[in-house]
């Protein structure tokens, strides 16, 4: 360069910094309330499949009509009264919405104003009042605003379902039921099982052990350890507490728990609809309204065998995409999905969503409290972005894949408690009265034979009137092969089965009828949920008309475990689990 060009270059900078000089002391002076807060950091979790209807009991909604299987839960960091806090927004401050935050106070404003109810933070953003919760400092923002989106599940297992007022405790009420109270010397004595080994099942336990539960991390990771945390951890076996030397399913060895939260499936079977995918693609909009779906058996052993009354699962549809197709296959149609849900959210105005809101909104920020009071925070990295969808994690997909299921289960984990003694006695039918046509006619009145014209080998059941008349009133000696028409796996190993009932009446001299029966239809329903199956291919033994052993899942024909099973039935040798569990 020319000594003119550096000359002029030189000169350029020194203008530059003339001019910064010149408007940084002519710059305005702003208010402090501009400095400590210049934007609101807002974030909204979509909440759906089985951890979205799993949360419907213990919240309120917005609106009665919705896309379907799809709510969202909204916190924002901002200044109020000059202090860094949290808050849950208020998405739409409209007459709907001041009944709902009526009814989440407890009924204690239900008349009142909503100015007591609703608060404005530094920019004018509406929040609730009794959401807020100060930020102290060293709490990273980002892990904050997770830790409030994302301890549903430990609110949710505080809530006592038992109660006249279903989890809407007062203070004074709170300790007596069981819950948490208001105050900051309040005590948490319930006693919640975690299962799963993932960041999120370990943000669990740290939190509830954090408000002071009796926390057990079931897990099948063989070595994780939760430092500076009093939560348990043990395999889905445990050693019996009574015995001391017997190994047990993990809900037999603990006995009674208040609650059990899942981050890995889901038992209720909720949000597992191939048709709940994407249930917003239609063009129109049109709204339609929730569905509660039954409770399976698993949840109902829960409750009636361990006194535990609330399951919660954090199951989502982008795990169960992964479970259903794989990691390989899977992740593209995960990844549409989230985005497509994220696009429904700026829809909102046209289209209505579930905004939720904890019923007992004192007991949700007491809690949120005590974990960013001490630290007990979320991993900052666990949602991003004004919105967000909980994903799936490698993690959690390999342990639901390698968790070990009951040999006698229809693919229930193992640990989980299972129906073995089944009387017909407590059996209700409640079959819905619809007229039938000729076949179902037919079905009723024909001969009863022991077996069909189709099949001379395999006997068909049609619903628990035929296997009571069939099977229990004629105290046979059977196997129970449970179907479904759109099972492709029932259909492969149907000719296997056809061919072992042939062996059978050889080796067997007619002393073992083998017989089949669809799960589908009000009567097919009703017969699976009598004896506690929720996945086929199933297969039940009975002996001498009573149900016997426990039910077996077999994907594969010749299988050692049937086998086993119909030796065992023929030869009247008592059931082994431990033998069945080993094959």
């Amino acid at each position: 360069f020319s000594n003119s060009n550096h000359a002029f270059t030189i000169h350029n900078i020194n203008d530059n910094n003339n001019n910064l000089k010149y408007q940084a002391q002519h710059r305005p002076r702003r208010s402090p309330d501009f400095l400590k807060l210049q934007a609101v950091k807002e974030r909204t979790l979509i909440l759906d499949g089985g951890f979205y209807s799993s949360i419907l009991s213990y919240v309120d909604t917005v609106t009665t009509k919705c896309v379907p299987g799809i709510g969202t839960f909204t916190y924002v960091i901002g200044m109020y009264d000059g202090d860094k806090v949290l808050a849950m927004k208020v998405v739409a401050p409209d007459d709907t919405t001041k009944d709902t935050l009526s009814s989440s106070n407890n009924g204690e404003k239900a008349n009142g104003s909503m100015e007591d109810d609703i608060v404005q933070l530094s920019d004018g953003t509406s929040v609730l009042q009794e959401s807020i919760c100060k930020i102290p400092k060293g709490v990273n923002e980002e892990s904050a605003l997770n830790t409030a989106l994302l301890s549903l599940p430990v609110y949710c297992s505080a809530v006592n379902m038992n109660s006249n007022n279903n989890g809407k405790t007062t203070n004074g009420e709170a300790a007596a039921s069981g819950g948490i109270a208001g105050d900051e010397d309040a005590k948490f004595p319930r006693r919640i099982v975690v299962m799963g080994g993932g960041d999120y099942a370990v943000f669990q336990a740290r939190a509830l052990d954090c408000i002071g539960s009796d926390v057990t991390l079931v897990t099948t990771q063989q070595n994780l350890n939760l430092k500076n945390c009093g939560a348990k951890v043990t395999l889905p076996e445990m050693v019996d507490q009574k015995s001391g030397d017997e190994v047990v399913p993990f809900a037999q060895a603990l006995g009674t728990f208040d609650a059990l939260i899942d981050t890995i499936c889901d038992e209720r079977n909720t949000g597992d609809r191939d048709d709940d995918d994407q249930p917003f693609r239609n063009k129109d909009l049109t709204m339609v309204p929730v569905v509660r779906t039954q409770e399976s058996r698993v949840v109902e052993q829960l409750k009636s065998a361990h006194q535990c009354n609330n399951y919660i699962s954090t199951y989502t549809r982008s795990q169960r995409m992964i479970r259903d197709l794989g990691p390989l296959f899977g992740q593209g149609k995960q990844r549409n999905y989230e985005r497509d849900v994220q696009s429904i959210i700026s829809k909102s105005s046209k289209l209505p969503i579930h905004a939720i809101t904890p019923r007992n909104l004192m007991l949700y920020t007491t809690i949120l409290e005590k974990l960013i009071q001490n630290k007990v925070t979320c991993n900052g990295r666990m949602l991003k972005g004004s919105t967000a969808v909980r994903g799936w994690n490698l993690q959690d997909f390999v342990e639901y894949t390698t968790w070990p299921r009951e040999a006698e289960g229809a693919n229930i984990r193992y640990g989980l408690p299972v129906l073995e003694d089944f009387s017909w006695n407590e059996v209700e039918i409640e079959e819905e009265k619809v007229e039938e046509d000729e076949q179902q006619k037919q079905r009723k009145e024909r001969v009863m034979l022991p077996s069909t014209a189709n099949n001379p080998f395999v006997l068909d059941i049609f619903g628990l009137e035929d296997l009571n008349t069939l099977i229990v009133g004629e105290k046979r000696n059977a196997v129970l092969f449970l179907s479904a028409p759109y099972c492709r796996m029932c259909k492969r190993i149907y000719p296997q089965y056809t061919r072992m009932a042939r062996l059978g009446k050889e080796v067997h001299d007619d002393g073992v009828t083998f017989a089949k029966a669809d799960t589908i239809g009000v009567k097919g329903t009703t017969l699976s949920k009598a004896m506690g199956v929720n996945a086929v291919p199933a297969f039940i033994m009975f002996r001498e008309g009573e149900k016997y052993g426990t039910t077996l899942s077999v994907s594969r024909l010749p299988s050692k475990k049937l086998e086993k099973a119909v030796e065992y039935l023929s030869s009247g040798q008592e059931w082994d689990a431990k033998v069945f569990r080993e094959l």
